[in-house]
């Protein structure tokens, strides 16, 4: 009989552990499936604070649960829900932060696709409520901005909606999360150039995949807000603009199907942008903006 590598053994039964962990820690510990969602149908209203902040942190590793409803309907709407109501403590928010942010990894672990995008979901939802209740300094934005754009821009799963799990939407929840970002007063210059920077690196994959559940018009938002706080002129839009639309180099986007998925992300996208620009109340912003996507669109025919 061959001998047992006692090295691999180590090996299966801290893997088989760790399974059993992140398994084990969705539904938290004193919870169950059931209770989760009396509390959910009870539009998580829980009265005791320290209950309150303890299980929103516990609810963290549902967020990469297979199960949709643990992990959208309940971990997901719970956290997100008390962070809209100003209903975590200072500790708990900031505990969130620095855990949520370590899943926004170019390289996660997590292949399965759930753990990163909602993790960036309720990001977003940390950094939009921090517009109300200020914790957040201009050094903590900074360095979410770096973190969101690298891990923004290596995501190539670009799963959507799947009728057993659920959604992924991996591009549509780090562009919600980057869409925050972007009117955070904390946000610098730099940091708007780079949320820009990682906007453009995902409009259009170079795998040829086709965006079907809603990428653009979320892809969209961030750029909206950033137009609308008049950070770019027409001149640098247009440039933009230019250069996500560049044509393949013999100038036909019909020849394959990866120039045709580009043709069809981009169109989507610009007139996402060219009708919000159109019927904005904003002038200023109608008039930088809509030129700029109206000249990328022409491009396109």
């Amino acid at each position: 009989m061959r001998p047992i590598n006692p090295w691999l053994v180590l090996v299966a039964l801290l893997a088989s552990t760790q399974a059993g962990n992140l398994q084990a820690a969705c539904p938290p510990a004193g919870t169950t499936r059931a209770t989760l969602t009396t509390l959910a149908e009870a539009g998580f209203a829980l009265e005791d604070a320290d209950e309150r902040d303890a299980l929103a942190l516990e609810l963290v590793d549902c967020l990469g649960n297979p199960d949709p409803r643990l992990r959208d309907a309940i971990a997901y709407e719970a956290i997100s829900t008390w962070l809209r109501d100003a209903r975590l403590g200072a500790e708990t928010r900031t505990s969130l932060l620095a855990r949520l942010t370590r899943e926004l990894s170019p390289t996660p672990a997590d292949t399965v696709g759930f753990r990163a995008s909602f993790s960036a979901l309720v990001l977003a939802a940390l950094v939009g409520s921090d517009r109300h209740k200020p914790l957040l300094d201009a050094a903590a934005i900074s360095g979410l901005v770096d973190t969101t754009a690298d891990w923004f821009e290596s995501i190539r799963d670009y799963r959507g909606f799947d009728a057993r799990a659920g959604w992924r939407h991996a591009v549509a929840h780090g562009a919600d999360l980057l869409a925050q970002l972007a009117v955070h007063p904390h946000v610098s210059a730099d940091g708007i150039d780079r949320i820009v920077d990682a906007l453009a690196s995902q409009v259009a994959p170079a795998s040829g995949h086709f965006y079907v559940y809603g990428e653009p018009e979320r892809l969209a938002l961030p750029l909206l807000y950033i137009a609308g706080h008049h950070r770019y002129t027409t001149e640098q839009w247009r440039d933009w603009f230019a250069g996500i639309a560049a044509l393949p180099e013999d100038g036909n986007l019909f020849g394959s199907r990866i120039t045709l998925a580009r043709r069809h992300n981009l169109q989507a996208l610009l007139l996402v942008l060219y009708v919000n620009a159109s019927e904005s109340q904003d002038e200023a912003l109608r008039a930088t903006l809509r030129p700029a996507v109206l000249e990328a669109l022409r491009s396109l025919q």
